[in-house]
């Protein structure tokens, strides 16, 4: 298993801007299954119907975070399950907005961060991790 080598320009990741890359941040084996944590990069010069259904292309850099968890029956890949945070997709893409309108009246600031989360998954220094908590949310 340690030799495993993901294949993520196949099934899933067909179609993708010219730029992309996987940027890996960790790897876990086990005796049947891998796990790898890496950052998903590419300049968004065209649709992605995978990452981004339906969203036109915005030419702007995309930082994504993901997790891939592979399943290996002997030496066969058996399944391939891969995480993402949709809305820090849409947010680096430019369809999702900062704040929405509240059901009670005003505008609300939607806890979503942008390529500053794959930022904090390489540089490694608590500051912001932290940013999106209500300030009181030690107290409780």
């Amino acid at each position: 298993m340690d030799d495993y080598r993901p294949n993520r320009t196949s099934t899933t990741f067909r179609r993708n801007p010219p730029d992309t890359a996987l940027h890996p941040l960790s790897r876990t084996v086990g005796p049947d299954r891998v796990v790898d944590e890496f950052i998903f990069t590419c300049t968004h010069t065209l649709p992605i119907p995978w990452l981004l259904p339906g969203i036109p292309a915005s030419r702007r850099k995309l930082q994504i975070p993901m997790v891939a968890v592979v399943n290996v029956r002997g030496d066969r890949l058996y399944h391939e399950h891969i995480w993402w945070d949709q809305a820090t997709a849409l947010r680096q893409a430019g369809v999702l907005p900062t704040h929405v309108a509240s059901p009670e009246g005003g505008m609300v600031k939607l806890p979503v961060a942008g390529a500053e989360c794959a930022q904090l998954l390489v540089d490694k220094r608590p500051e912001g991790s932290n940013a999106m908590l209500d300030p009181g949310w030690a107290d409780r």
